[in-house]
């Protein structure tokens, strides 16, 4: 497990910038203090022993939006990474709310 902030903020660097190159529609007005980007991606989360298989649908510098078809409890300590070749980046579960399925799940990505 890397703990690596450096490693974790460059990782989460070229997140963004992937997720940037995509042409996408004017943004809505939002109350979140950093601009969000639809970024639609299968990705790993880690949660313990265990990792769930997700898929993230939008992404900033400082947290993502993935579905997850597991609960997740508020503020669980969790890890996430695009794929083998990414190093985990430590999370938070900021919120955990059911829909159609799945539960949609607010990430806030840690560097400290």
């Amino acid at each position: 497990m890397i703990d690596d902030c450096a490693d974790m903020r460059f990782t989460v660097d070229g997140w963004l910038a992937e997720a940037r190159s995509f042409p996408r529609a004017e943004p809505e007005p939002t109350k979140r203090a950093e601009m969000r980007y639809p970024w639609n991606v299968p990705m790993e989360l880690m949660d313990g022993q265990h990792v769930h298989y997700v898929h993230c649908r939008d992404i900033s510098a400082q947290g993502a939006g993935v579905l997850c078809r597991m609960l997740l409890p508020d503020n669980a300590r969790v890890y996430l990474r695009r794929d083998e070749r990414d190093p985990w980046v430590r999370c938070r579960v900021a919120h955990c709310t059911p829909t159609v399925g799945s539960y949609r799940v607010g990430i806030e990505l840690l560097f400290d």
